[in-house]
């Protein structure tokens, strides 16, 4: 009887641990933005999924418009809908509709692009798919 209790109390040790690094200590959850300062030397690439894509590299965003998505708006014309709390999903990227996703760094981020804060010298792709 000892010895199931303790594995039930470890198993709910492990599970607290894991939600822990994965929701709050996740280098890829940057649900705050960690400076009030602008960013420099940020990346975009736009895979279109058809053969093109468009790039635009080293430049910088003013304080305050420093998410994945602000960095996209800032070099396409987007369309999007805003589903609050969660932040934006974006639809068409200069004109191209589609299901879009994005990577930070080659990584894919667990937030919204809109709620998703850069850092200097990160690239953000976006792929239609």
């Amino acid at each position: 009887m000892k010895k199931t209790k303790a594995a039930i109390i470890g198993l709910i040790a492990i599970a607290c641990f894991t939600t822990l690094f994965f929701v709050v200590l996740n280098p890829l959850n940057r649900g705050v933005n960690p400076t009030s300062d602008g960013v420099d030397n940020i990346s975009v690439i736009v895979d279109f999924g058809d053969g093109t894509k468009k790039e635009k590299e080293m430049f910088s965003l003013p304080a305050g418009q420093t998410t994945a998505f602000d960095a996209l708006n800032k070099c396409c014309d987007v369309e999007y809908k805003d589903y609050g709390l969660m932040g934006y999903f974006v639809t068409s990227i200069d004109g191209k509709s589609g299901n879009w996703i994005y990577f930070v760094n080659d990584q894919s981020p667990n937030v919204s692009s809109s709620k998703f804060y850069l850092n200097d010298g990160d690239l953000v792709k976006w792929v239609r798919t």
